[in-house]
């Protein structure tokens, strides 16, 4: 039987073209590509042009309702603190009043945008807008009243800091300090609270340990800010949040929630703004923004001071609004329970923290007697960058304990207010946080 055969046949075709019909063809494609290119140019300046005629427009409506947004608030704060004065303290009245004084005689139209005042936020803390200048010196006293409390540490904190100063004495020629281990870390104390404690003191020591064996190169002014967050500032302000009862997470160079929510809401051709560092605190799977950052370089520009505070402080007003909006979501906020949380949550701060060159300023955002947004100062204190005295150390050592405290103490009390909110009554219908916001009354500029 004769089975199929399977052939495969080739054919090769030769086309031989003049050297007129290669030129012919080669011009014929090339007039095409170029074509196709100018079309897409043309496409692309099409769409420029019109995203910046539109972005200009749009630029120009945020601007005119900033100006608008700026009379408002101001005119709600004198309102706000009228009505207040008279059911608060003697003391607390005459403030009110004496600020009422001085933003009717602001001149609303040297109101940038950026500007604390201009969304609500008076600056008790580093008066960069200039607004608390002509308020008398007892009013600034009682307005930036506060203080953290004293604390006793431990004495095997001294006994730590006294082996860290040890190995740094000049007297001390048996060792190199670059070359020198940890210190040594108690190992006996049973008690939880002060083992954080401790656990803490080692941290921040070993931060110290290795910013002082950076020296010189942390007094270059080429060190970045980058190389300075990762080898300095990130080992000093890691242990602040270290050994909490409470879940914390920490966030690098991510855009803020409540910040790009609240554009959003306001249709801003501007996303969210970024701190450089950010605190979770994590309740049921929920993550509640807590404190932003941030961080400078060594050598920072001019104007960075001012122009990060100044994104600090809204910042820290978008987490303080959202923070309250997402708590009464919902709730009934009429009766009189619900009235006096809202009141103490009002009290309740937002945290921020500057570090500019070694300095860290510590503050808070709250809303001062339901009259307006307060910037104030909690602790400040620097950074010893380069090998320094016993005294020194300690009270970097001090002031980050108490820093750590303070903020163990303040995240505690928030699931405390954050419980009694939850077992508030609920409305049947939520009309989009309609009723929350009227307490928040004091808008952000774009």
């Amino acid at each position: 039987m004769l089975m199929p055969c399977s052939r495969t046949y080739t054919t090769n075709i030769s086309v031989r073209l003049s050297s007129a019909e290669v030129d012919s063809v080669f011009t014929e494609g090339f007039s095409v590509l170029t074509t196709y290119y100018t079309l897409q140019t043309q496409k692309q300046f099409i769409f420029s042009d019109a995203y910046n005629v539109e972005k200009k427009r749009r630029e120009g409506y945020e601007k005119q309702q900033n100006q608008e947004i700026i009379r408002t608030n101001v005119t709600k704060i004198i309102n706000n603190c009228i009505n207040v004065a008279n059911n608060v303290s003697v003391e607390v009245g005459e403030v009110l009043n004496e600020i009422c004084k001085c933003l009717q005689q602001l001149d609303l139209t040297l109101i940038n945008s950026n500007d604390l005042i201009a969304s609500g936020i008076l600056d008790i803390c580093e008066g960069a807008d200039n607004v608390m200048d002509t308020l008398p010196t007892k009013t600034k006293q009682v307005l930036t009243n506060f203080k953290l409390s004293e604390q006793e540490f431990p004495k095997d904190v001294k006994t730590m800091l006294d082996e860290f100063i040890n190995i740094y004495d000049p007297q001390n020629s048996n060792s190199d300090p670059a070359l020198a281990g940890p210190i040594t870390f108690p190992q006996n104390e049973s008690n939880l609270s002060i083992r954080r404690t401790l656990l803490t003191t080692f941290d921040l020591l070993e931060g110290l340990r290795n910013c002082w064996n950076l020296t010189p190169s942390l007094t270059e002014g080429e060190y970045s800010e980058t190389s300075y967050t990762i080898h300095s500032v990130s080992r000093i302000i890691d242990p602040i949040f270290n050994y909490y009862n409470l879940k914390l997470k920490r966030s690098w160079e991510q855009v803020s929630n409540s910040s790009r929510d609240r554009k959003e809401s306001m249709g801003s051709i501007h996303y969210g703004d970024r701190p450089d560092f950010q605190i979770l605190l994590i309740l049921d799977s929920i993550e509640w923004e807590s404190v932003f950052a941030e961080i400078s370089r060594l050598d920072p520009r001019p104007d960075k001071q001012d122009h990060d505070w100044k994104k600090l402080n809204r910042l820290c007003k978008d987490g303080f609004d959202a923070r309250f909006n997402e708590l009464f979501k919902g709730k009934d906020v009429e009766n009189n329970e619900t009235k006096c949380l809202i009141n103490e949550l009002h009290q309740f701060p937002f945290i921020g923290i500057q570090v500019i060159d070694n300095r860290i300023l510590v503050f808070g955002i709250d809303y001062y007697n339901n009259s307006f947004y307060r910037s104030f100062k909690i602790c400040e204190f620097y950074i010893p960058l380069t090998i320094s005295n016993y005294q020194v150390v300690e009270n970097f050592l001090k002031s980050s304990l108490k820093v750590k405290y303070y903020l163990e103490g303040l995240f505690n009390d928030f699931v405390r207010i954050k419980d009694k909110i939850d077992r508030l009554p609920t409305i049947v219908e939520v009309v989009e946080d309609e009723k929350s916001q009227s307490f928040m009354s004091l808008s952000t500029t774009y």
